[in-house]
């Protein structure tokens, strides 16, 4: 499963998918690519069990909550109890959000840039933070921010911000990357490469459990000397004086003493 939404990722960067161009269209690639990695990512949360039900039916509600109190017609109506459910908010979002339609995204403070956040579909009070650092580092700056949409049915500036509890489209500079000129994406494939890199130490130091490296033992001991010396005995020895008279030819080449002198 892993291995399959990895897949589907590469190829929505690829092909440089975004929310927006998942939109419409009969013949939509990025529209099938968005459906089949909801889908895996669905599949994925499901196998990690239903612990997480109850906490998800609660952010359902307090996001419905929210999007009922920005109406025109009932904002006058629910005016004094604004304050209530927004303290009641505050504590749904804070805990944890079930896999399946909820997505978190990554969003550029700096010129309102989104995109759906590693794991998108799984996330925690305790792992918000994480995710954080993830858009961070994808995107090389600390003005990063994360936000919960609610729904693939909702529209992103529907999205609502974890920690500040504020809506996309109350952000000041909302989707002012559209009409940057020198307008510059977040680099995917520096994230991507650093977590192949970390995969593929886990799985080295994961094999490197199951070798086994034999310890060196001392050398037995043996009659090897011995063989050894009676094997090179005819080399190493002395051989005898040959006993045959021995002819002198010449001179000597020492000077006699008495000349010396």
């Amino acid at each position: 499963m892993q291995r399959q939404l990895a897949a589907v990722r590469a190829i929505e960067r690829k092909r440089q998918c975004m929310s927006e161009k998942s939109q419409g269209g009969f013949f939509n690639a990025c529209r099938d690519l968005a459906n089949q990695r909801r889908r895996v990512e669905a599949a994925l949360g499901a196998a990690r069990g239903g612990s997480f039900a109850r906490s998800f039916e609660n952010c359902r509600t307090s996001a419905r909550q929210q999007a009922r109190q920005r109406q025109p017609t009932e904002a006058t109506a629910k005016g004094a109890q604004a304050p209530q459910q927004q303290k009641s908010t505050l504590k749904k979002y804070g805990n944890v959000v079930r896999p399946g339609k909820a997505m978190l995204y990554c969003v550029r403070l700096s010129d309102g840039y989104l995109f759906p956040a590693p794991n998108s579909q799984f996330v925690s009070s305790d792992a918000a933070e994480a995710v954080l650092r993830q858009c961070q580092y994808i995107c090389e700056d600390q003005a990063m921010d994360v936000y919960v949409l609610e729904g693939s049915d909702l529209e992103t500036d529907q999205m609502i911000s974890i920690r500040s509890k504020t809506s996309y489209k109350d952000l000041p500079r909302a989707f002012m990357y559209r009409s940057q000129e020198n307008f510059q994406k977040c680099d995917w494939n520096r994230y991507v490469d650093r977590i192949h890199e970390l995969q593929m130490t886990q799985m080295m130091s994961e094999n490197m459990e199951d070798v086994s490296v034999p310890v060196p033992e001392s050398r037995p001991e043996s009659d090897e000397d011995e063989i050894s010396t009676e094997a090179t005995a005819s080399i190493t020895a002395d051989r005898p004086l040959i006993d045959r008279p021995i002819r002198i030819i010449g001179t000597p080449f020492l000077p006699a003493q008495s000349s010396a002198q």
